[in-house]
């Protein structure tokens, strides 16, 4: 069975945040217990990155 958590990146774009730590992370949080930290990615280059990928230019 294939799990998925997003079903797109404009989802994952939706539950993206900075860490509000003042780290440069980005949480990406789908709830209390499911989160995945970028870090040392500051937000604003996250959804640059998404972008990227879902218009499907070279990564």
């Amino acid at each position: 069975m294939i799990n998925t958590l997003f079903a797109n990146f404009a989802a994952v774009q939706t539950h993206a945040a900075n860490d509000g730590a003042g780290h440069g992370n980005t949480v990406i949080t789908d709830d209390a217990n499911d989160t995945i930290t970028l870090r040392g990615v500051a937000l604003t280059a996250a959804r640059q990155r998404f972008l990227l990928c879902e218009g499907g230019a070279a990564r």
